[in-house]
This record gives C-alpha cells, sequence and structure tokens, in this order.
C-alpha cells in the first residue's frame, strides 16, 4: 500500500514481492486481522527475534540468533535481515527446527524466509496497513500475513490434496499467534499504568544501583575494575530504556555498541593494571626463627 502524501514516503517503481514457492507446488493461507496499534508496532514484534520464544512458548522453542545484518559484508545477500535457528512445536515433544532468515523489504512488510530444515523455500509475508483511529482517536492497524508453506518431501504432495482442510488449521495458527501479539501492542507502551510501573521499577534499580556503589570501594583492587565495568554497563541499560520511553514491551533497548566497547576498554585496562599491581605488591615475610610450639605434659589424675 502507497501512502505518499500521508507518511511522506518516496513510492517505488513497482510493488515489492519477494521469492516464493510456485502455488501449485504449495500449501497457502492468509490471516488478516486488526490491532489497536501503529503499523510500527507490527514491524517491531516481528524483527524482535526473541519475541516468538518469549511470549509464544506453545509454538517456538530453542531459538538462537545465528547472523545479523552487521556480520554479512555491505551488498551481500544477507545484509539486510538476520537469521534464526528455531524450533515450530508440533504435538507435544515434537519439534521441528529450521534456520529463518527475516528481512523488512519495505516499511510496513516483514519476510521471513524458512532458509533451511524442514520446508525450506517456505515464505511468510507480514504487512502492516494503517488504519483510520477509532471512535476515541486511537490508533488501528490492520495486519495481513500469507503463508506460503513448500516442501520437497514426497509425502507433500499428500497435504498439497489436503490444503482445503489445511487452511483454516493453518489461519487459526496465525489468528492464535496474532490475536497475543495484538493484545501485546495495545497495552504496551502507549497504556500510562505500564510505563508508571517500568517508570517506578528503573527508579527503584537505580536506588539499589545508588546503595551498592560504595560497596564496589571495598572489593579487592582484582576484582574491583571487572564489577564497575558491570556496574556501568548496567546503569547504561536503563540510560537506554529511559530513552526509548520505557517501550521494553515492544523492543529491546540497548547500549549503543560504541558505548559497550568504550567502557569494555576502560575496565580491561583497570583490570589488566591491577592485576600486574598485586603481582608487584610485596608477600608475607615469613620468620626466619619461628618460635616452636609449647609442649605441656599431660595432667594425670590421681584414682579416686
Amino acid at each position: 500500500m502507497r501512502l505518499d502524501a500521508v507518511g511522506g514516503e518516496t513510492p517505488s517503481e513497482r510493488p515489492y514481492v519477494p521469492v516464493r514457492p510456485r502455488v501449485r507446488d504449495a500449501v497457502e493461507a492468509v490471516y488478516a486481522g486488526v490491532g489497536r496499534c501503529e503499523p510500527e508496532d507490527v514491524v517491531a514484534n516481528r524483527l524482535d527475534p526473541w519475541h516468538g520464544a518469549w511470549f509464544h512458548p506453545y509454538s517456538f522453542v530453542d531459538l538462537t540468533v545465528t547472523g545479523t545484518p552487521g556480520d554479512s559484508p555491505a551488498g551481500s545477500p544477507d545484509d539486510d535481515g538476520f537469521l534464526v535457528d528455531v524450533s515450530f512445536k508440533v504435538a507435544g515433544r515434537l519439534v521441528v527446527p529450521v534456520r529463518a532468515r527475516f528481512t523488512a523489504p519495505e516499511p510496513r512488510t516483514v519476510v521471513m524466509h524458512i532458509v533451511a530444515g524442514e520446508g525450506a523455500g517456505s515464505v511468510v509475508e507480514t504487512h502492516a496497513t494503517p488504519l483510520a483511529p477509532d471512535e476515541h482517536g486511537r490508533p488501528r492497524t490492520a495486519v495481513t500475513e500469507a503463508v506460503v508453506a513448500a516442501s520437497d518431501r514426497r509425502g507433500f504432495a499428500v497435504a498439497r490434496a489436503a490444503a482445503p482442510l489445511l487452511r483454516p488449521l493453518m489461519r487459526a495458527s496465525a489468528g492464535r499467534l496474532w490475536r497475543d501479539d495484538l493484545a501485546y501492542a495495545r497495552t504496551g507502551a502507549r497504556d500510562t499504568r505500564i510505563t508508571d510501573v517500568l517508570r517506578a521499577a528503573a527508579a527503584h534499580n537505580r536506588a539499589v544501583y545508588r546503595d551498592a556503589l560504595p560497596g564496589i570501594a571495598m572489593l579487592d583492587p582484582v576484582s574491583r575494575p571487572c564489577i564497575r565495568t558491570a556496574f556501568v554497563l548496567y546503569s547504561g541499560i536503563l540510560d537506554a530504556i529511559e530513552a526509548d520511553g520505557y517501550a521494553v514491551l515492544h523492543r529491546r533497548s540497548v547500549v549503543p555498541r560504541r558505548r559497550r566497547a568504550v567502557v569494555a576498554l576502560d575496565g580491561l585496562v583497570r583490570a589488566v593494571a591491577a592485576r600486574r599491581a598485586h603481582r608487584r605488591a610485596p608477600g608475607p615475610v615469613a620468620d626466619p626463627h619461628p618460635a616452636r610450639p609449647r609442649v605441656t605434659a599431660p595432667v594425670q589424675k590421681e584414682p579416686v
């Protein structure tokens, strides 16, 4: 959808269409829903790789981020997405491990490609379209998600034949996830009550840090630089949370990489200096004439 006048976006020459399996070789289903949130809430939800494992443990387990845009050279196919190893729960303890690649080719579109594992080549496209506010002036967003599943297994031909029966199940599965996610977005940082709770929690943590700060000077000099570095970094996380407006329910607040590097380097220099000083410090001097222990004769008791 183009929002040239409303969003001030420069239109592309043609719509973006991601690589998809051929329709005759796949089983497709489309979910559509409306949430009381902004489009960026939907995009942030989908681009948070840990969200699925944290908020949907009934569907996703064993999630590991294996690649980010910064890990790939500029101009390579993977420089605009991140890779995730994750297992989808099928039933009980039965899971299907896959590797997925997430990209955001347009401002309100997120695409997930299964690049390895069961169903390699399958695609999940998520589109967030802003709608007119409701009667109370609250934002609304339409979520449209298309699942195009494919597999090179011979048995998948049976799944294609049963597509009319599978589509309602696929829509129901997507609907369950999005009901939770849209409720999550609706009750996020824009709910002032939750923001107040997060602000109070941050203030409490700062008070704890202030009380703990004098204790760093009481530590062993060798351990002091490491604890001080952790203290500065964790205080920086609180700074990032406050700078993000306490929107931690929508996205992760992180300390900038340059700031982390500077603090870590400072801590390393301090730790090396402390260890060198400790090695140069004279140890206890042994007494060349130690006093002999006094030996007393046992006291014999007279028989009664």
